[in-house]
């Protein structure tokens, strides 16, 4: 009987073996479509964060606006001079009274050092960011 006894025991651990080995597996798959929920919604933050600071530089540079003839002074002596240092120093205000993003201020920089190839990227709406919300990137 303590063969037969045995027989059983092994089979029923084999059995348990297997049924842990499976649960595993899927414990493992729930985990794996986890972090890849998360990373989406991080995706998500970061692109819904940049639209919010993309929002209150516009509110910012609508309150502004009660400079305009000064911004418009500025921007006609920044496109009037000539490349180099002159320009460079009208960039700080530029970027103070358009709320310029690090990008556009970069992009303004290399167009006043004569670096620029004149190509200003185009500002992109909802629909770019749609294709990473999907989880199809």
């Amino acid at each position: 009987m303590s063969l037969a006894s045995s027989h059983v025991d092994v089979d029923a651990l084999q059995e348990r073996l297997t049924k842990e080995q499976k649960k595993n597996e899927h414990l493992t798959e729930v985990m794996n479509e986890s972090e890849a929920h998360v990373m989406r919604l991080t995706e998500q933050a970061k692109i819904l964060k940049d639209e919010i600071r993309r929002l209150e530089r516009n509110v910012e540079r609508a309150e502004e606006t009660q400079n305009l003839e000064y911004l418009k002074n500025i921007l006609l002596k920044f496109l009037c001079l000539k490349v180099g240092d002159e320009r460079n120093q009208l960039i700080p205000v530029l970027t103070k009274m358009l709320k310029l993003s690090p990008e556009e201020k970069h992009t303004l920089t290399q167009i006043a050092q004569g670096d620029g190839t004149g190509e200003v990227p185009q500002p992109q709406g909802w629909g770019s960011y749609l294709h990473r919300w999907s989880g199809l990137t």
